[in-house]
C-alpha cells in the first residue's frame, strides 16, 4: 500500500511539473496548454515535448554563386531544370500583328543579327539559375551607358549583352521616388526601383541607366526576405528544389547499390576462425578466394572441397524500390514544374497517367513566365528595334503592333489530320442543310451563290434571317401551292395524301386571296404537333398553360408555317424539314382569329425545352394527352382540342408506315 500510495504521489508531481511546463511555454508563446488535458507520459503527446509536433521550417542562408555555377556545370539534372522552360518560353517565337512587308523583314533581320532569341533564352536562364539576371541595349542615342536612354533620337542597337545577378549590383541609393508635389521626380510604374545597375564583368565594370536595360526577375519576393541578395531579384530556382532534387538523386544511387547487392555470394570454409589466429592463416584464406574466384572467371564454374567447404547465394527482394524511385521523380516534378516526359524522359506511372495534364501546366507555366518575364522586356526591345529602323530608313514608320506569343503546342500530323476531317464533316453537313432548305424553297440557290461569294463560313440561318428580311421566302414555306394553307370561306374538305379528309389547302392567286380574307379570318398564331418515336413531343409552358407542342404567334412579315419552324427551334431545339397543314384550330382566350395547325414527324436536332416559355420536354402517346394521363394532368386547352379535332389525320403519324406506301408529305 505504501508503495502504491508513492507511485500516485510521483505520478501527480510529474504531471504538475508538465503543466507548469505547459503554462511557461504558453507565456513564451509556444505550445499551448492542451483544451481536452490529454497527456500521454511515455510518447510525451500533450506537452512541451511532443515529437510529433517538433517541425518548423528553417530557412537557409543564401547559396554561394560559385556552387550555383558547379551545379549548373556539373549537374545534368539541375541544368535540365534551369534550361528547359527557358528554351520553351522563346523557341515557339511571336507574332506582333503587323502585314507590313518591309517591317518584317527588317525586324527578322535585325532579330538575327542581335541573336534576340538566344539572349532572351539566356536571360530567362541565368535569371532562373542565380534569380536575377539583364540584358544591356547597346543603343546608339548619342548618350553615354550611364544616362537614360534618349528615346527619341534611337539611331541602332549594335549588341545586346547578358550578365547574371551575381555579378550586378542594384544601386539602392538611387531609387525611383513618386512625389505627386514634384513632377520631374514622378515616375510611374518604377517607384522604389533602382535607376542605376553596376556590372562587375570579368570583360569589364560599368555604370548602366535601367533604360538601357532588360531586366529579368525569377519571381517576386517580400520586401522582408530572409536574404538581401535576393530582394530585388527572386530566389535561384535551386533553393526552391535542392532537398526535393537531393533526395531524387540519391535515391537513384542507392536503387543502384541496392540491386549490386541484391545477390549475397556466401563462402563457408570449415576451421576458418582457427586458419584466421595463425600467422599465415589470413593469407591462406584470401589466396583460396581468389582461386575459387578464378575458377568462376574461368571455367564459369565454382570449384570448392567436398568436405568441409559450401558456396552459395542469397537473393533479396526489391520489391518497393520502384515505388519509391517514382515518389521521388514525381516529387521533383512537381516542385520543378517540368513533366516527368520531359525531365526524365518517360510518363508518369499510375492510373490515368498520361502525362497529357502534365504538359497543360507545364505549358500554363511557362506561358505564365513569358508574361512576367518576356513581355514588357520585349516590347521595350522591339520598340529600340523599330525606332532604329525608321531612323536608318528601313522601315517607314512606327507601326502599331501587340506582341502574341505563338502556342507552345503544335499538332502532330495525327491530331491535324482529325481536325481536318472535323472541318470536312462540318461543311458536309452545312452543305447538307442548304440543300434541304433549297428543296423546301425557303432559300433561293441565288442566295446561296452570293453568300458562298460574300463568304466561305456560310451559315444557312443567316442566309434564312437575310431572306426573311427581304420578305423573298415563299409564304408556303415549301408546302407547294396545292397545298399551302388558306382559311375561312377559301377551305373545302380534300383528301389528303394520307388518305384522309382535312379541310383544304387548295389556295388561290396572292390578289385573289387578299380580297376574300378579312382581318378576322387572318392566322394570328401558328402551332405544330411534333411526332417523335410514335409519340408527340410535349412541354409544360411556363405561363402555366399546362403541357402543349410549339406554338406561338406569327410575327410582322412571317408566314403561318415560318412561323411554325421558328417556335419548334426556340420552344423544343429543333429544325423541321417537312410540314403538313391540318387545319385552323380555336379557342385561345381573348382570340377569335384561328390557329393554324400542323404537323410535322420530319425533324433533326436534340429536342429539349428551352426554359424560357417550356420546360420538362417530354414524349407522351396521343391516348395519354387525351386522358390527360400526364403529370398534373393539366394540357393546354387549344392543344386539347387540336389533338381531338385532327386524330384521325395525326394517327397514321403515330404508326409505323411502310415507307413505299407513306407517301408524299408535302412541304
Amino acid at each position: 500500500m505504501e508503495n502504491e500510495r508513492d507511485l500516485r504521489t510521483f505520478a501527480l508531481v510529474q504531471r504538475g511539473k508538465e503543466v507548469l511546463e505547459e503554462l511557461d511555454a504558453r507565456k513564451e508563446g509556444k505550445k499551448m496548454l492542451h483544451r481536452d488535458g490529454y497527456v500521454n507520459m511515455v510518447t510525451r503527446y500533450g506537452t512541451a515535448k511532443d515529437s510529433s509536433e517538433q517541425f518548423e521550417f528553417m530557412a537557409e542562408g543564401a547559396t554561394l554563386d560559385s556552387k550555383l555555377c558547379a551545379a549548373y556545370e556539373g549537374d545534368g539534372l539541375f541544368a535540365k531544370i534551369i534550361d528547359v522552360p527557358a528554351e520553351e518560353a522563346v523557341k515557339h517565337g511571336f507574332d506582333i500583328g503587323v502585314n507590313d512587308e518591309d517591317v518584317t523583314k527588317y525586324l527578322q533581320d535585325k532579330s538575327d543579327e542581335l541573336d534576340v532569341e538566344g539572349n532572351l533564352a539566356t536571360a530567362l536562364k541565368w535569371s532562373r539559375l542565380f534569380g536575377g539576371s539583364i540584358i544591356v541595349m547597346m543603343v546608339d542615342d548619342g548618350k553615354g551607358l550611364d544616362e537614360p536612354l534618349n528615346w527619341d533620337d534611337v539611331r541602332n542597337i549594335d549588341e545586346l549583352l547578358v550578365y547574371e545577378r551575381a555579378v550586378v549590383q542594384p544601386d539602392y541609393n538611387s531609387l525611383y521616388n513618386n512625389n505627386p508635389g514634384d513632377r520631374k521626380s514622378y515616375r510611374r510604374g518604377k517607384t522604389g526601383q533602382p535607376e542605376y545597375f553596376y556590372v562587375f564583368s570579368s570583360y569589364g565594370s560599368f555604370t548602366v541607366h535601367e533604360s538601357r536595360c532588360l531586366v529579368f526577375r525569377n519571381g517576386r519576393l517580400p520586401e522582408n526576405c530572409t536574404s538581401n541578395v535576393y530582394r530585388y531579384w527572386g530566389a535561384p530556382e535551386y533553393t526552391r528544389i535542392k532537398r526535393a532534387l537531393q533526395q531524387t538523386v540519391t535515391a537513384h544511387g542507392d536503387g543502384v547499390r541496392m540491386l549490386e547487392r541484391s545477390v549475397q555470394a556466401i563462402y563457408k570454409m570449415k576451421g576458418l576462425s582457427s586458419k584466421l589466429s595463425t600467422t599465415s592463416g589470413e593469407d591462406d584464406v584470401l589466396k583460396r578466394i581468389d582461386a575459387i574466384d578464378m575458377a568462376r572467371g574461368i571455367l564459369n564454374s565454382i570449384i570448392i572441397d567436398s568436405d568441409g567447404e559450401d558456396y552459395s547465394f542469397q537473393t533479396f527482394q526489391l520489391s518497393g524500390v520502384k515505388d519509391i524511385l517514382d515518389a521521388q521523380c514525381n516529387f521533383l516534378s512537381s516542385v520543378s514544374h517540368i513533366p516527368q516526359t520531359l525531365l526524365f524522359g518517360s510518363s508518369p506511372t499510375g492510373e490515368n497517367a498520361t502525362g497529357k495534364s502534365d504538359m497543360e501546366n507545364f505549358y500554363n507555366y511557362v506561358e505564365g513566365d513569358q508574361k512576367q518575364n518576356l513581355k514588357s522586356n520585349l516590347r521595350r526591345l522591339l520598340d529600340a528595334i523599330l525606332l532604329s529602323g525608321v531612323y536608318q530608313h528601313k522601315i517607314k514608320e512606327m507601326p502599331d503592333y501587340q506582341i502574341t506569343f505563338n502556342p507552345l503546342w503544335n499538332m502532330n500530323d495525327e491530331q491535324q489530320a482529325n481536325i481536318d476531317k472535323m472541318k470536312a464533316d462540318t461543311k458536309l453537313v452545312t452543305a447538307q442543310t442548304i440543300q434541304t432548305y433549297v428543296d423546301m424553297q425557303a432559300i433561293d440557290p441565288a442566295e446561296v451563290r452570293a453568300g458562298l461569294q460574300s463568304s466561305e463560313a456560310l451559315d444557312p440561318e443567316d442566309l434564312l434571317d437575310k431572306v426573311g428580311a427581304t420578305g423573298d421566302v415563299s409564304d408556303d414555306f415549301g408546302l407547294g401551292e396545292e397545298n399551302a394553307p388558306t382559311s375561312g370561306a377559301m377551305q373545302k374538305n380534300i383528301t389528303s395524301p394520307l388518305g384522309v379528309n382535312t379541310p383544304s389547302t387548295e389556295r388561290p392567286s396572292r390578289s385573289q386571296t387578299q380580297e376574300d380574307e378579312s382581318d378576322e379570318q387572318k392566322p394570328f398564331a401558328a402551332a405544330v404537333i411534333l411526332v417523335m418515336q410514335h409519340h408527340i413531343l410535349v412541354g409544360y409552358r411556363k405561363n402555366g398553360g399546362g403541357w402543349c407542342s410549339a406554338g406561338g404567334h406569327i410575327e410582322e412579315g412571317e408566314s403561318p408555317a415560318q412561323a411554325a419552324v421558328r417556335e419548334s427551334a426556340e420552344e423544343f431545339g429543333v429544325t423541321i424539314n417537312k410540314l403538313e397543314f391540318l387545319g385552323p384550330g380555336y379557342g385561345l382566350p381573348g382570340e377569335d382569329k384561328p390557329i393554324y395547325i400542323y404537323v410535322s414527324d420530319d425533324f433533326y436536332g436534340l429536342p429539349h425545352a428551352d426554359d424560357v416559355e417550356m420546360s420538362n420536354a417530354a414524349l407522351y402517346s396521343l391516348d395519354e394527352i387525351l386522358r390527360c394521363e400526364v403529370p398534373g394532368g393539366n394540357v393546354f386547352q387549344p392543344f386539347y382540342d387540336s389533338l381531338v379535332r385532327y386524330k384521325d389525320v395525326i394517327l397514321p403519324y403515330l404508326a409505323p408506315r411502310n415507307a413505299d406506301a407513306e407517301g408524299d408529305v408535302n412541304g
